[in-house]
């Protein structure tokens, strides 16, 4: 469950992630934290077959007034963990695609959490990125890319979703 407008130890819209076991409510692990405050971690959010890989992504600047109107994230990234004796364990860095200050974006994981797809939709004017990584000997590896054409076509990348195989 993504919460990307929570505050968390003081700081307004800092976001987090917490796996919950559906059968007896439980949380699995530790939330998974946002880096500070307006960050708002949580806005999207994947998980594999087995839910022992989660991928989160930090979403679009807060509005909070002021020159232009949005303070917090100066970047889109992706982090991913793997559940290790019930603890959340970061596989790989951070995935940040194009530094895209404005763009909230989406995730996908294939079944096992391998394959990870990331759309950044309001990269180059609008037209979108999806960008597909695999894990391979603990860090992330792009292995496709997909440009949006037109801006009438664009905004690639705002939804995703991935085969078992995250081949399709």
């Amino acid at each position: 469950v993504g919460r990307p407008d929570a505050t968390v130890g003081g700081s307004g819209r800092k976001g987090f992630v917490r796996v919950v076991d559906i059968d007896d409510s439980t949380t699995i692990g530790s939330d998974i934290v946002g880096y500070g405050g307006n960050d708002r971690f949580g806005a999207s959010v994947a998980i594999n077959k087995t839910g022992t890989v989660i991928a989160a992504a930090n979403g679009s600047p807060a509005w909070t007034g002021g020159h232009n109107g949005y303070s917090g994230a100066s970047r889109f990234y992706v982090r991913v963990f793997g559940l290790s004796n019930n603890s959340w364990v970061q596989m790989g860095s951070d995935i940040e695609d194009a530094g895209q200050i404005y763009s909230e974006g989406s995730i996908a994981l294939n079944d096992d959490g391998t394959i990870l797809a990331v759309g950044t939709p309001g990269e180059d004017t609008r037209k979108g990125k999806v960008r597909m990584y695999s894990y391979i000997s603990g860090s992330w590896s792009l292995i496709k890319q997909f440009d949006g054409v037109t801006e009438t076509e664009g905004m690639l990348g705002e939804a995703l979703a991935l085969t078992g195989e995250g081949n399709r």
